[in-house]
């Protein structure tokens, strides 16, 4: 993956993450400074380490006070995070708290709800500084809805460190950094790449538009993390929000969010798309500044999937959930929760 080494010589500036709480120590050892969990990680985790994970869900069904089911899952998701922080603890310090974060995600079925998901992280928040000893190296993921607007500012002001998960365009991108900018705080902005891609890619398919797969696959999220970067740091000047480039579908994604200036880019990737980005010597280049292909835009452009996420003006905020990415993937966060609440009922 993109080595922090060249990071820190100035040649690119991509800290890289491990999006799973899985080979965390590996990670580390290639460069990583951020690991990812979500509700989805949580249930894998407990399936590969299946006693470890039995004797924690335990405690969590037996916590004091007759724990209601999303306390449960409260409760094993903050003993998953904690273990993954501890791990990281070292990079924290070394780097005075610039790095060395393990994300916990807000209950997705909160979505919409500003002070729910406010109260759930200030909760953790305060556990965790307990438990680790000092400052939590955690940040907390909020969804990129109109609540999470709200959610974010109070978490901001707070000086909680956060990630905007459930996000896919440039209108989120800009809302969000500009609600946290007055606080300073840190915020990463994630990009949903494979998802958007694959959601533009079905709908220039159903529009019959030629060699649209391919085109959304290569371009669409691309195009979408450089708008968002030129805005952010080279119009706006927000300096505390960053892209999180995510769910990766192959090397492209890496490539073509490759910076070299001031203002980074965090790339997160599972371990097997880490592996296959490493299988093959590469050219690392710092492109992000570089033009999308018109001829590729203009393919892209007969996608209103694409458009909404594109424009800087594609959405209002009351519209962000509904976004198709948005909804697919908070979907699928509301699934894995409810699964996890199932597994320790």
């Amino acid at each position: 993956m993109v080595s922090n080494e060249l990071s820190e010589a100035g040649e690119l500036a991509n800290p890289i993450g491990n999006d799973s709480p899985h080979g965390v120590a590996d990670a580390i050892r290639r460069g990583a400074i951020l690991v990812t969990t979500n509700p989805v990680m949580a249930n894998s985790a407990r399936k590969v380490d299946v006693a470890h994970w039995a004797a924690v869900a335990e405690r969590a069904r037996t916590t004091p006070g007759e724990p209601t089911t999303r306390q449960r899952v409260l409760e094993f998701t903050l003993a998953l995070v904690l273990d993954v922080a501890r791990e990281l603890r070292p990079i924290h310090r070394a780097s005075a708290g610039r790095f060395g974060h393990v994300t916990y995600q807000v209950d997705p079925h909160a979505s919409a709800d500003a002070a729910a998901m406010v109260a759930e992280a200030e909760q953790v928040w305060q556990r965790a500084g307990t438990a680790l000893g000092g400052q939590p190296n955690l940040m907390f993921k909020i969804p990129g809805t109109e609540a999470g607007l709200d959610a974010a500012d109070s978490l901001a002001s707070q000086a909680i460190p956060i990630v905007i998960t459930a996000s896919c365009s440039v209108v989120q991108h800009l809302a969000f950094a500009r609600r946290v900018a007055p606080y300073g705080t840190h915020c990463l902005l994630v990009q949903m790449n494979g998802r958007l891609d694959e959601s533009v890619a079905a709908e220039l398919a159903a529009a019959s538009v030629p060699d649209g797969g391919a085109v959304s696959s290569h371009w669409a999220s691309t195009a979408i993390v450089r708008r968002s970067y030129r805005l952010l740091h080279q119009v706006e000047r927000l300096p505390n929000a960053h892209l999180l480039v995510a769910s990766l579908r192959g090397p492209w994604h890496v490539s073509g969010a490759l910076t070299a200036s001031p203002e980074p880019i965090y790339v997160t990737a599972f371990p097997d798309q880490a592996a296959r980005f490493d299988a093959e010597p590469r050219q690392l280049t710092p492109i992000v500044a570089d033009d999308v292909p018109p001829a590729a835009l203009d393919r892209l452009r007969r996608s209103q999937r694409f458009l909404s996420a594109y424009e800087p003006d594609g959405m209002e905020a009351a519209g962000f959930a509904s976004h198709h990415t948005v909804a697919q993937t908070l979907d699928a966060f509301r699934d894995a929760h409810n699964e996890l609440a199932s597994y320790l009922r």
